[in-house]
């Protein structure tokens, strides 16, 4: 598996860690996985930490993706959604998502650094960090 979630039900906040090589198909079961969540949660916060794998898909995969992220975003709760990434290219994906889905009702951003995560979500640093760390391989 590629990614593992983790629910903190105490903070409204879901966590995915992608790993290894990703793709879009990949990043969907994720997405989905968090649309159905936030059918159940109002005002859920997620996170998906992109900074341990590396993306392999296309422009026209990343437009679909975005589509049928927002079509699952529909049927859910609006929420936000981080998007942490580590390096330039990867953030630049992360910022074309968020303009392929800009209609969606989920407000997603892309950022590099956890502490601007934490203040846009209203959660405390170090519960996002505990949160990715929980999410660590064994």
């Amino acid at each position: 598996m590629t990614h593992q979630i983790d629910v903190s039900d105490e903070h409204n906040l879901v966590v995915t860690v992608y790993r290894d090589t990703v793709t879009a198909d990949e990043i969907e079961c994720g997405f989905e996985t968090l649309a159905g969540l936030a059918r159940d949660r109002n005002g859920l916060r997620a996170i998906c930490d992109f900074t341990l794998c590396r993306l392999d898909f296309s422009t026209d995969e990343l437009r679909a993706l975005a589509s049928r992220s927002a079509k699952a975003a529909v049927a859910g709760s609006p929420f936000k959604r981080a998007i942490l990434v580590a390096d330039d290219l990867t953030f630049g994906i992360g910022r074309m998502f968020c303009a392929f889905s800009a209609e969606e009702a989920t407000e997603t951003r892309t950022f590099r650094d956890i502490g601007a995560v934490a203040e846009w979500l209203d959660i405390d640093r170090d519960v996002i960090a505990r949160r990715l760390g929980s999410t660590d391989a064994a």
